[in-house]
């Protein structure tokens, strides 16, 4: 939860922290550091913060390849149509207005939380399969090679027994040539 506003952090804090663990800061560069050091699984920014701004907060979070895929809702009283379009623009997941209702909030951080847990499940089964898929194309380049050397020595195989049957001196049997 980042707030400059104590009362919002309290109040935000009061309605989640039944479920879920709260960190907060009161400003943008703290609340950078603070994701650096935790990586949450979701960011509540307030746009107007007395360092840098929410939209600021959120374009360095999203140039960091750790922070990148932190959903980021936006919870403030800045209603304006532009901040809006340009928070969400800035890959914000969602944008609730000051003052909001409780419930609303709560059912919006679950229903972030879940979506970032199925992203997370996704991107870890995929790197599985891709782990899974080299493991296989390892085992098939091997197979091929031994497949090769076998080829060759049947082949090498048909063509001895195509010269016929040596002489003790090591020349083909003129008898079956």
């Amino acid at each position: 939860m980042v707030d400059d506003e104590e009362l919002n952090v309290r109040l935000i804090v009061l309605a989640l922290k039944d479920q879920y663990t709260i960190l907060t800061a009161t400003n943008g560069l703290d609340a950078l550091r603070i994701m650096k050091e935790q990586l949450p699984d979701l960011v509540l920014l307030d746009f107007m913060l007395p360092d840098i701004d929410g939209l600021e907060v959120s374009r360095q979070a999203r140039a960091d390849p750790t922070l990148v895929d932190i959903p980021i809702v936006f919870v403030t009283v800045v209603a304006d149509s532009a901040r809006q379009t340009a928070a969400l623009q800035m890959s914000a997941v969602d944008y609730v207005i000051k003052p909001f209702n409780l419930t609303h909030l709560r059912l919006r951080v679950r229903n972030q939380l879940e979506i970032k847990l199925q992203r997370d499940t996704i991107r870890a089964l995929n790197g599985d399969l891709e782990s899974r898929n080299a493991e296989l194309q390892r085992t098939l380049a091997r197979v091929l090679e031994q497949e090769a050397i076998i080829v060759s020595m049947a082949l090498a195989s048909v063509s001895g027994a195509k010269k016929g049957p040596s002489t003790p001196s090591g020349t083909p049997d003129a008898s079956t040539v």
